[in-house]
């Protein structure tokens, strides 16, 4: 498969986890978010457009839209999934943990928090849009570059 719509694919989920964390950071005007949180976005965004969507772009049809939409799912529990381990890589930084279990299930528990506070209209109202116009862009390329 060409490297361009891997490319093109990674480069669109990338900046479509930026919007993302900007509108997330807008619900919790109180809580500070430093560029690293946006920077950490970003780059789950390109790794999940490139393993994702990128090798599963078909050719610009209603199978790549669908694919822009399944990769945009993928994207926000890889999200949740990696942010709550590092909530919980801080905690260990901390010796916030004394028993052995208590890190995979506040890992667990974290993960799950990040995706359900992720559930609102307009997070994901965003994220199917733009995942499906991702889609469609993606399997454009992969038909011009094949």
């Amino acid at each position: 498969m060409p490297t361009a719509p891997k490319l093109i694919a990674g480069i669109i989920l990338g900046l479509l986890a930026v919007l993302v964390a900007y509108i997330y950071q807008l619900d919790y005007p109180t809580v500070s978010f430093d560029n690293s949180f946006y920077m950490i976005s970003g780059l789950i965004g390109f790794g999940v457009g490139w393993y994702t969507l990128g090798q599963n772009s078909y050719f610009g049809g209603w199978n790549s839209v669908v694919a822009g939409v399944r990769s945009v799912v993928v994207l926000a529990l890889v999200a949740s999934i990696l942010f709550g381990l590092y909530h919980v890589y801080i905690g260990m930084t901390e010796h916030a943990y004394h028993k052995p279990m208590q890190v995979p299930i506040t890992w667990i528990r974290k993960s799950i928090a990040y995706f359900s506070s992720s559930l609102r209209v307009d997070i994901w109202g965003v994220m199917i849009v733009f995942g499906a116009l991702a889609g469609r862009l993606t399997g454009i390329a992969n038909w011009h570059w094949r």
